[in-house]
């Protein structure tokens, strides 16, 4: 891979990981808006509270596994580093609306416990994926 291919992938890890996670919402919403094939009906608070939840685990872990795989290279490094900014993301988020930063919007739900510690469960499980992925990668190089 060229030096040229290789930079401009390290480039798009972030963009890149961040897009598919917005990608991966969209399916998302549209299996809770059919009610699952019409075996739910869902109240438009349930419908939100669901979505809510079920996105505030996909997005982080999506945007840690979609950008690992971009990175050319070193996607365990790239899944901690990944976790490290999101963390850093979530915690300057969180501190910024518990001060009052954030006056003239409404953004209590986003501090509720559920969707906080769905964030948290979603950056590790994002990085338990590409750490499974790649021991399996180290473990068939070492049989080779």
């Amino acid at each position: 891979m060229s030096r040229v291919v290789a930079g401009l992938r390290w480039l798009a890890v972030l963009p890149g990981g961040l897009l598919g996670a917005a990608l991966m919402m969209f399916p998302i919403h549209w299996v809770l808006v059919s009610g699952l094939g019409g075996i739910i009906q869902w109240g438009a608070d349930d419908l939100a509270k669901v979505e809510r939840f079920l996105q505030s685990f996909v997005v982080p872990c999506g945007t840690i596994v979609i950008g690992s795989k971009i990175a050319p290279r070193s996607s365990l490094a790239t899944a901690y580093t990944l976790a490290t900014i999101l963390g850093l993301f979530l915690l300057s988020f969180y501190y910024a609306v518990r001060s009052g930063y954030f006056d003239a919007i409404d953004l209590r739900i986003a501090l509720e416990f559920w969707p906080l510690l769905n964030h948290w469960l979603g950056i590790l499980a994002g990085v338990l994926v590409v750490r499974s992925e790649d021991s399996k990668v180290r473990s068939q190089i070492d049989e080779e």
